[in-house]
């Protein structure tokens, strides 16, 4: 009977070795993130996190070496070693500042003008030494 209970014990603890609970969370107000996309970088596997924030992120066939990504829209991207990755992990995800546009140009330029613009400025703008290329063009003509 003690062997029994002990293998069923040496079971649970690598079954449960191989799944991680994530809680997302937001770093200034600490309340959970919902929706929030969870993947490797090197595997299709890929969850998200319920409105609690919370998902069972399973490592079966995931390599040591692999990174685990959290992302939200508008939060920092994060990433995490497999191999450093404990049972229960809390995350605390940092909102982005929002990035103003200053200017913004509109014209309407025909394709002939842009062209123009492209090769007077061309130097200026790619600096590249001169060069200069030798074309023949011959045509035929049927009659």
């Amino acid at each position: 009977m003690k062997i029994f209970l002990f293998i069923f014990t040496l079971f649970t603890a690598i079954v449960n070795a191989q799944s991680v609970n994530l809680t997302i969370k937001d770093y200034t107000d600490n309340l959970s993130i919902d929706d929030a996309d969870i993947y490797f970088k090197n595997s299709k596997k890929s969850y998200i996190s319920d409105l609690d924030g919370k998902v069972e992120v399973d490592l079966s066939n995931v390599r040591p070496t692999d990174e685990l990504i959290v992302s939200k829209k508008e939060y920092q991207n994060i990433k995490i070693l497999v191999s450093s990755l404990p049972s229960n992990l809390t995350i605390r995800l940092e909102k982005v500042p929002e990035v103003e546009l200053k200017e913004a140009y509109v014209t309407n330029l025909k394709v002939h003008d842009v062209l123009r613009k492209i090769i007077e400025n061309y130097e200026k703008n790619f600096n590249v030494d001169k060069y200069y290329f030798l074309v023949d063009l011959t045509q035929d003509y049927k009659i």
